[in-house]
């Protein structure tokens, strides 16, 4: 390869690194990102319905991440306790012994969604920015000179 060529090459190094980096950011991203919220999400005992819930949208130069669930969603713990209640009267309801009873209400729990979003996505983008690092640079390898 000639000086020319070289210099050339060289002087390209910059814009073929922000191509490869406009390219490929939003898939790498979208990839590690949505591994740590689902392994956050199994570790605090979602199911595998719920986490099918998950949603990862590229939107320009971000991506929009959700998920669709029921309870509270206050982000401090893995687990919430809430108390839920019939809206209608006489609609929770069961009988024993030939006796209907109903309902006032009664305390569930559940996965959290928006701490699991939370956690997974502050793991997540450590480990985005040591795959973007290690992909830049095989990036960089395979384009080398000689």
């Amino acid at each position: 390869m000639s000086l020319d060529n070289t210099a050339l090459r060289l002087d390209s190094t910059p814009f073929r690194v922000s191509e490869f980096l406009r390219k490929n950011s939003l898939s790498i991203a979208r990839k590690t990102i949505e591994r740590e919220i689902r392994l956050v999400g199994v570790s605090a005992g979602m199911t595998a319905k719920q986490l099918s819930k998950l949603t990862i949208n590229p939107s320009e130069l971000d991506l929009e991440i959700s998920i669709k669930t029921h309870g509270p969603i206050r982000g401090d713990k893995p687990r919430q306790k809430w108390f839920v209640a019939p809206k209608n009267n006489k609609v929770l309801s069961w009988i024993s012994e030939g006796t209907r009873f109903f309902s006032k209400g009664h305390f569930v729990t559940g996965v959290d969604a928006k701490y699991v979003l939370d956690v997974g996505i502050k793991r997540g983008i450590g480990k985005f920015r040591n795959e973007i690092k290690k992909q830049t640079e095989s990036f960089m390898e395979g384009t080398s000179l000689g």
